[in-house]
């Protein structure tokens, strides 16, 4: 409270002026500048996000506008680096400077691109418009330079220096407003002089003559100071009645013969006594300037007054209630459960209503449970998801972020979202809520949104609550700064309990897949020829190694039913993988079916291998695979050979001399065309010669740096090969290809097969 007028009588007006100009020096101290200096990549937007957010937490901007400011950073800096930076030559770099006092914030962008005129920056001439048929450029510099309160730009040598300037405080309080004082008494009582003094010192006087007019204009909008005349003392208790508990400054202007009369009016609330008549401008002004400034300090202790203790209250709850929820939390085994109690718990700390916990599911928050005690509503994936709201999208089909719904925007920003009614927002999409609302007859009021991030800061999910309550008496309210912080508190463990949780169950999901893919591994061995036909004078070997846990990659040898020859096959689906595999299988068991029972004097390997192409281009042509394949008839007795080579890489006919022969295509992949045409040619094996045949998983391994084995590489080894068996081949050609690759990991599925005739049968492998 200020000293009575009489103390400061004698102290002379200095008094009064040094504390006024301690008030600017304190300001003028606040001042403080950051800098941030990063390379102009994509890759550095979160890092100048991070920073631009740091910035305006400091300076207290509400999430509004310190939402717009970060968007418009955003803006600039992803401009400079996709247009302003495009071709240079990779060493250039973005200089982000944050300067803030109490009055702004100023967000200064230094980049070394191409300059840009902002005043061509123009709204298009409808939003209506479609793009295609709108202007190309400037639109997202005029939305940059709408929602900041300052924007400047200017070319400092090769530099481009952007300034963004907010306002500190609320977008309503982004101007300071001059003080607003009531006087409570007639022009005349109070003085012409008065009165004008006033409103040129800057402020605005408000004139009432009656309680009832002071009673109501304090109920039509904020009033810094009251001037009450002392015929109208009744008029205080009236406020302080009515606005209980009163905190405005009150001011008794009085003569000087009146100081004595009036000094009881100290007793019933009024702050001091304001000498107007002889009337002194200066020291009248001074006393007012002087009034006004010790209530905003006052002000300003309560505020902190209040944030310690709602400061000691977190800290308080957190001992108490959010650690022992976060370790219950730990001890959930049941996924559903441990979401229901995540989403309860939270609830219940903040006294909301309602609320609705989301998931990220790739680019996508799916909603996993919703609850509501009003309306006795619990709906999570149990009831099979069809009463949830339907999925969010981050980022729509060009990659443009989301910023329509509160929960995406708070998912994309990693920032909490305070919303006071839902009803009077218009920045944020709130359709399915008053949808929600429309069809329960509910009324959603305050929504607070926040991220639940992992361990490493990154959000996977959202929490949103609806509807706080005042504890005793059930009223509606709003979420205020505490219930924010303790939300948030818990969220930060929730966050971490939950993406252990799905830690856990993708490692559960990631061990059935495996013994799913062992289990599709076994199945798919049991395709392959438990044993190789046993011939006379021929040495046959194979090999397989799958790139993954299964192959499409696939051979075959065996026995035709009605003829005394041997068929084998060799195949390479266009995939990898469960998807490859599965095909494989399928080419595999039609080979079977059509060859080794199809093939006799009637039917030739020619319409057996276009019987299996029609089958798959007519029944799994919207699978979209296809396969290479080499297959073809041996005659033991005489070494005759007839094959189709469907695509497939070259089979190589070796002798004692290197490559004999290239088995080249004479026939399109299968499962692609209707209709191909298959031509079958033929070879005749000699004594001591060899038919390789090998998938592409052989010419295009790869090393560590990505450098292929290559097929010119293949004939050179193959051309000096010493054989002596189908296995040592097999054994030689593995070797040369580990040699390549080294410990790079395996690019492709490999498979090779190796006939030999006239050499005694190797082991098999």
């Amino acid at each position: 409270m200020n000293p009575p007028l009489s103390s400061l009588a004698g102290q002379g007006e200095n008094t009064v002026f040094t504390a006024v100009l301690q008030c600017d020096q304190r300001e003028v101290s606040m001042q403080h500048t950051k800098s941030l200096t990063v390379p102009a990549s994509l890759n550095s937007l979160k890092q100048i996000r991070d920073f631009v957010k740091a910035a305006t937490c400091v300076a207290g901007l509400d999430e509004r506008r310190s939402y717009h400011l970060r968007l418009g950073v955003d803006e600039i800096a992803t401009n400079a680096i996709e247009h302003g930076c495009a071709g240079a030559r990779g060493e250039e770099t973005l200089r982000i400077v944050s300067e803030l006092d109490e009055r702004e914030i100023r967000i200064i962008l230094e980049d070394q691109g191409c300059p840009y005129d902002p005043a061509k920056a123009s709204a298009p001439e409808s939003f209506e418009t479609p793009l295609e048929q709108r202007s190309a450029g400037g639109l997202g510099i005029y939305l940059v330079q709408r929602h900041v309160d300052e924007f400047f730009y200017e070319r400092r040598g090769t530099w481009n220096c952007t300034t963004l300037v907010m306002k500190s405080g609320s977008s309503s309080e982004s101007t300071p407003k001059p003080a607003q004082i009531l006087l409570v008494g007639s022009v005349s009582s109070f003085g012409d002089q008065l009165v004008k003094s006033l409103k040129h010192a800057g402020y605005t006087t408000i004139i009432v003559q009656s309680s009832r007019q002071a009673v109501s204009r304090f109920g039509a909008g904020h009033i810094d100071l009251v001037l009450l005349q002392s015929e109208h003392r009744e008029c205080l208790k009236h406020l302080q009645t009515q606005y209980a508990p009163f905190t405005t400054p009150v001011l008794m202007p009085a003569k000087i013969d009146e100081l004595a009369e009036l000094e009881s009016c100290l007793e019933d609330g009024v702050e001091d006594l304001l000498l107007y008549e002889p009337f002194h401008p200066k020291l009248f002004l001074r006393k007012i300037a002087l009034t006004l400034y010790n209530a905003r300090i006052e002000q300003r202790l309560v505020q902190h007054k209040v944030e310690y203790s709602n400061a000691q209250k977190l800290a308080n709850d957190l001992t108490q209630i959010i650690l022992p929820v976060g370790m219950s939390l730990s001890k959930i085994r049941s996924f559903d459960r441990l979401l229901e109690k995540i989403l309860r718990e939270t609830k219940a700390l903040c006294h909301a209503d309602g609320g609705t916990l989301y998931l990220r599911e790739g680019d996508e928050l799916r909603c996993a449970i919703m609850l509501n005690d009003a309306l006795g509503i619990t709906i999570n994936n149990r009831d099979g998801g069809k009463f949830l709201p339907p999925p969010l999208r981050l980022h729509d089909d060009n990659g443009t972020p989301n910023h329509h719904h509160v929960a995406t925007s708070s998912a994309l920003l990693g920032i909490s979202i305070n919303i006071a009614d839902v009803y009077n927002v218009k920045s944020f999409d709130f359709s399915g809520t008053k949808a929600f609302d429309r069809h329960y007859k509910y009324r959603s009021t305050a929504s607070l949104t926040i991220p639940l991030k992992d361990h490493d800061g990154e959000v996977f999910g959202v929490l949103q609550l609806i509807n706080p309550k005042e504890a005793q008496t059930q009223e509606l309210v709003v979420f205020n700064e505490y219930m924010q912080q303790a939300a948030e508190a818990l969220a930060l463990l929730v966050g971490l309990v939950l993406s252990n949780q799905l830690l856990l169950e993708q490692q559960k999901e990631l061990l059935r897949y495996e013994d799913e893919l062992k289990i599709g591994r076994r199945i798919q061995s049991s395709f392959l020829p438990e044993s190789l036909p046993k011939l006379p004078g021929w040495d046959i070997a194979v090999r397989l190694h799958p790139a993954r846990a299964v192959s499409g990659d696939f051979y075959d040898v065996f026995r035709l039913a009605q003829q005394p020859k041997i068929c084998c096959a060799i195949a390479d689906v266009c995939d990898k993988g469960v998807g490859a595999a599965l095909f494989m299988v399928l080419i595999r068991t039609l080979i079977r079916a059509f060859a080794e029972y199809g093939i006799d004097g009637q039917t030739t390997l020619k319409s057996a291998v276009e019987t299996v192409n029609n089958y798959l281009v007519q029944n799994h042509y919207q699978t979209n695979m296809f396969a290479t394949l080499f297959i073809g008839v041996l005659d033991p007795e005489t070494g005759h050979f007839d094959y189709v080579n469907s695509g497939h890489p070259a089979p190589l006919l070796l002798n004692a001399e290197g490559i004999k022969r290239h088995l080249n295509t004479t026939a399109p992949v299968i499962g692609a065309f209707a209709d191909s045409r298959f031509s079958v040619e033929h070879i005749e094996i000699q004594a001591g010669e060899l038919l390789f045949a090998f998938t592409d998983g052989v010419t295009e391994a790869r090393d560590s740096h990505r450098r292929l084995f290559t097929r010119e590489r293949l004939w050179s080894i193959m051309d000096n090969a010493e054989v002596q068996s189908a296995g040592s081949l097999l054994d030689f050609v593995e070797e040369q290809l580990h040699g390549h690759t080294a410990d790079a990991a395996q690019y492709d599925d490999i498979a090779m097969m190796a006939i030999q005739r006239g050499a005694t049968p190797d082991s098999l492998a």
